[in-house]
């Protein structure tokens, strides 16, 4: 809010501002108002004839310490919600020319002098701090390399079904679904690049740790190695040292295509089986139904 003063501020406006009634984020300069974004893209409209305008960064900050603090990151799913929504409403209703909006940021990162300390991402980056023996400071406390691993927020399954869809989405509808469960790793998924290899992916009750088995012909599975994963929603953190491969592969859940991209480029597509039922018995009837075609 501004009102009028006698006397310059500090940006030299004659005016006092104040925040009082808005929603806060993280960062202590942030505050939202949707319809504030409104009324400046049609400042901007009138004030430049109607330029076609490119939003370039617009972003919600919240802390958060572990994936799952963050994930569930619904003050952000709402920012967004409102800033759309209020964009659209400038477009159709008020014949502003915006071409493109750009969310900040795609996942957690740096954030010039607060560093790690405030979260943007629309995905949670485990940064796996540790000690680094070449920090300036706080040395006990700085991202390592090698473990850091990645898990989507609510806040990015929500732009995804936005896009995905090309129009906005009720957050509080039936119409958005979510981000996946990690029991949707619990499938039976073939190897397109190995023939017949089939996986079976079992994850625990906890929904964070797993197996994942091969049949005979999937590379190292007749000796009956067995390849431990952890889980975190839609990312799975695999070992397959015991079968020859990367000892720390990632893989995340598309969910258009019921498949695990792994990072290594290859990719896993569901046979349709739910790995609810023993492994074996699965397979089984994969065996029959196969020789019955």
């Amino acid at each position: 809010w501004a009102a009028h003063s006698e006397e310059p501020g500090a940006d030299r406006s004659f005016a006092t501002i104040t925040e009082e009634g808005f929603p806060k984020a993280q960062s202590k300069w942030l505050f939202g108002s949707g319809w504030g974004f409104r009324k400046i893209l049609n400042w901007i409209s009138r004030r430049y004839n109607s330029p076609k305008i490119y939003v370039t960064e617009g972003g919600w900050s919240l802390e958060a310490q572990t994936a799952k603090d963050g994930v569930d990151d619904l003050p952000r799913v709402q920012y967004y919600a409102n800033y759309t929504s209020a964009m659209l409403d400038a477009i159709n209703e008020d014949k502003v020319d915006v071409r493109a909006y750009f969310a900040w940021s795609l996942m957690d990162n740096y954030e010039w002098e607060r560093g790690y300390i405030e979260r943007f991402g629309a995905t949670f980056v485990d940064f796996a701090f540790g000690k680094d023996e070449f920090a300036p400071a706080d040395a006990e406390n700085q991202p390592t390399s090698g473990t850091q691993t990645r898990q989507r927020k609510m806040s990015g399954c929500w732009l995804e079904a936005v896009w995905t869809g090309n129009a906005l989405v009720d957050y509080q509808s039936g119409d958005f679904e979510g981000c996946v469960d990690s029991a949707v790793f619990n499938q039976v998924l073939s190897d397109p690049n190995r023939g017949d290899c089939l996986w079976t992916v079992a994850v625990d009750d906890t929904g964070k740790h797993g197996t994942i088995t091969g049949n005979t012909t999937c590379p190292g599975s007749g000796n009956g190695s067995v390849i431990t994963a952890r889980f975190g929603g839609g990312t799975v953190v695999a070992d397959f040292s015991a079968v020859g491969g990367d000892s720390r592969l990632v893989g995340y859940w598309n969910r258009a295509s019921s498949s695990i991209e792994w990072g290594d480029g290859s990719t896993w597509k569901a046979s349709g089986i739910r790995a609810g039922m023993r492994a074996s018995v699965a397979l089984a009837c994969l065996a029959v139904f196969l020789l019955l075609m």
